[in-house]
């Protein structure tokens, strides 16, 4: 049976466990129904299953060990025998690109290792020299924003396809001014939870009876920091979860030193929340107000909590973004992506030409999805 006559399979690969990535794979999977999906990655995410809309997908879990991995990995290639592997964030990028032999590998980064300013030079010109060298191994990059399109291309990335992330969460009914102040994300460098702590405590001094609450997991160390300033960290939550956390509380920050373009933000901006961000290449195109400092952000942060006029203001700026991420406009991208795809498989010989595969970006779709696609699903 021929690609012509069947449903394209795609395999997604990712070793990311926990976090905005492999919410992002599900995302995607609603987002492309009429593509067979196949999930590869830690066990730790089954979890997520429990709320999402997914069509018929195919789960599997791999081992924690890195020899497992990669025998996990090599076998699930032998069992599904995809058309195409779709591989999540830098680990799996570079294991899938160096182990899949002809089969075909997309990569999305989800953020790229070599903008994290906080790691020596020599080591992110190591990340660097690692992307650069298997950028041609990929027939190509998926990326989430302009920017990463650009990076991607001064790697010497030949296909770039833009596929925006979404949110499927709930509008809140009631904005509660008095709320918490909630951060999303794993606890780790660079999510920057010590910033977080370093803003609790400064704003503790104007709002003592302010909850502030960390929602994800990650690094004992980073978690004892901010639960020693009064921060609630939450653990790893189901996305239904998650949403009801972000509709109780008064403000959302991000904290993170670099992005590729993250879930929970998009998030909080569908719920209606003021949105703090740190000033960071991510957010270029993000209207509101972004901090260079910690203390920037704490009276950008009690400005909002002194005054309803300036959380309305910045509630204001968070709907206009939230409206550039619809579910259609990802379902468009990814519909243009999978169609240059399945051209490309039916004639192997010719690359895919140009800077951009499928959908631009740029364009944009009115409209929206038809609801949550019913779920039946298979795990191993």
């Amino acid at each position: 049976m021929t690609v012509e006559s069947r449903a394209l399979s795609v395999l997604h690969f990712t070793l990311a466990k926990g976090g905005g990535v492999p919410q992002a794979i599900l995302d995607h999977v609603a987002s492309a129904p009429e593509i067979r999906h196949h999930i590869v990655w830690p066990k730790a995410n089954n979890h997520l299953l429990d709320t999402a809309p997914l069509p018929s997908v195919t789960i599997h879990g791999i081992s924690s060990s890195w020899h497992g991995r990669w025998t996990d990995y090599r076998r699930e290639l032998r069992t599904v025998r995809p058309d195409i592997v779709l591989a999540h964030s830098s680990m799996a990028g570079g294991l899938s690109r160096l182990i899949s032999g002809s089969l075909p590998v997309a990569y999305q980064p989800h953020a790229y290792v070599l903008e994290d300013y906080a790691r020596p030079r020599p080591v992110r010109l190591l990340f660097h020299g690692i992307e650069k060298a298997l950028a041609k191994r990929a027939i190509a990059v998926i990326a989430l924003t302009e920017r990463e399109a650009r990076i991607a291309r001064s790697l010497g990335t030949r296909s770039i396809v833009l596929v925006p992330n979404t949110s499927r969460a709930w509008k809140a009914d009631y904005y509660d001014h008095d709320g918490p102040i909630v951060a999303c994300g794993r606890v780790c460098r660079q999510k920057d939870p010590l910033w977080f702590a370093e803003l609790a405590e400064q704003c503790r001094r104007i709002m003592p009876g302010r909850e502030w609450v960390w929602v994800g997991d990650g690094d004992e160390v980073l978690k004892a920091r901010l639960e020693s300033v009064g921060v609630r960290v939450t653990g790893w939550l189901d996305q239904h979860r998650v949403w009801k956390q972000l509709q109780s509380a008064s403000a959302y920050v991000h904290t993170a030193s670099y992005e590729g373009f993250p879930l929970a933000l998009i998030d909080a901006a569908t719920v209606g929340l003021p949105l703090l961000v740190r000033n960071i290449p991510a957010f270029e195109d993000y209207p509101g107000p972004k901090s260079n400092s910690v203390t920037e952000m704490s009276n950008t942060l009690t400005e909002v909590v002194a005054d309803r006029k300036v959380a309305e203001e910045l509630r204001g700026f968070a709907r206009e973004y939230a409206s550039a991420y619809s579910p259609q406009r990802q379902k468009d991208a990814l519909a243009g992506f999978y169609e240059a795809i399945s051209a490309r498989l039916k004639t192997p010989s010719q690359p895919c030409r140009g800077s951009t595969v499928g959908a631009s970006a740029d364009s944009t779709a009115s409209g929206a999805t038809n609801g949550p696609a019913s779920s039946s699903r298979t795990r191993r």
